[in-house]
């Protein structure tokens, strides 16, 4: 267990930033609405430990990126593209993504969330008219664009001071090295659809989970930091869907599940850079709840395709990182 660092508070803003809209998206009786509200708040999972400039620009991009995510699943979804079309997708997506988030330094690395925006969406059996449910997410990334930017406002408006953060920050030369932001995302692209593909071809509910799972341990700097993180995954997972279990055993209402999916969004974001097992007992009943709440599928269902999923494509990911070490050195940042 790392030790603390002040993580309540960007637990806390990040939590603010998913639950507004989602309670907005529930009082207007729109629980069609509440995946993309959902995906757009996750704008402020950015660069939450930066500056106040480096958060804005960081966060800018990631939320663009997520909202042309949301924007291209839709469409997938409305059209009812079939289950290889969206594989090969998201597979692209990944790797595309991942070339972005090491491009502009995104944190948290890689293409999680971005391969998760468009798989979930574009694995929806119905979506709402297209500018409604891309207007929700466009609007939770701008809630939490303001969001980020409160404490450094509250602070000048609490010391009088008129500078800005961002310029007194010095401006950091780097060499983009292209030939490992391709070979990484080679990586990213490998495993995605290798997992994807599998679980298609054995028929299993939620292939995007294998996929997810699959680019997972790739986002860690070392190949020993990636072999842990799959086999955190597999852990974790297995503790979140014996406490997902739970949490549906109950007789939930929609404001119930909401109310949850904000608890565990700050309790995540509290644990997830401590210790990513811990962190996973809360990430993952909120993506299954997430589901649950637009889908109303089985819930047995749900546990079994998460668990199956997860370890498919955690193992996908472990082979992957093994096959392709690395041929270069990291990004070159001088100063760091």
């Amino acid at each position: 267990m790392a030790p603390p660092q002040r993580d309540h508070y960007p637990a806390a803003r990040i939590a603010l930033g998913i639950a507004v809209p989602l309670l907005v998206v529930l009082a207007l009786d729109r629980i069609d609405l509440t995946i993309f509200a959902a995906f757009g708040a996750f704008t402020g999972i950015y660069a939450k430990a930066e500056v106040a400039r480096r958060r804005f620009q960081h966060q800018s991009i990631a939320g663009a990126i997520l909202v042309a995510c949301l924007a291209l699943g839709g469409s997938y979804a409305s059209v009812g593209a079939p289950e290889w079309a969206i594989v090969l997708t998201t597979a692209v997506i990944a790797g595309a993504g991942s070339i972005a988030a090491d491009y502009w330094q995104l944190k948290p690395a890689g293409s999680l969330f971005f391969v998760f925006a468009f798989a979930a969406v574009a694995s929806l059996p119905d979506v709402p008219p297209w500018w409604q449910a891309l207007t929700v997410g466009a609007a939770s990334v701008l809630w939490c664009l303001i969001l980020g930017a409160v404490p450094t406002m509250a602070r000048k408006l609490r010391t009088g001071d008129r500078t800005t953060t961002g310029g007194q920050e010095p401006d950091r030369q780097r060499t983009v090295q292209w030939s490992v932001l391709m070979m990484h995302a080679m990586r990213y692209f490998v495993a995605a659809g290798i997992a994807g593909g599998l679980a298609t071809f054995a028929d299993i509910g939620h292939a995007y989970w294998a996929m997810v799972a699959a680019v997972v341990p790739i986002a860690a700097p070392s190949l020993a930091g990636r072999l842990a993180r799959a086999v955190h995954r597999i852990i974790g997972t297995l503790g979140g869907v014996a406490v997902t279990a739970g949490i549906l055993a109950l007789p939930l209402q929609p404001w119930h599940i909401v109310l949850l999916l904000v608890l565990l969004q700050f309790l995540a974001e509290m644990f997830v850079q401590r210790h990513y097992t811990i962190a996973l007992f809360f990430i993952t009943p909120l993506a299954l709840l997430m589901s649950y709440l637009v889908t109303r599928q089985a819930p047995a269902d749900l546990l079994v395709d998460r668990t199956v999923e997860t370890i498919i494509g955690a193992l996908v990911g472990v082979v992957v990182v093994v096959l392709m070490r690395e041929r270069a050195a990291a990004l070159s940042v001088p100063g760091r």
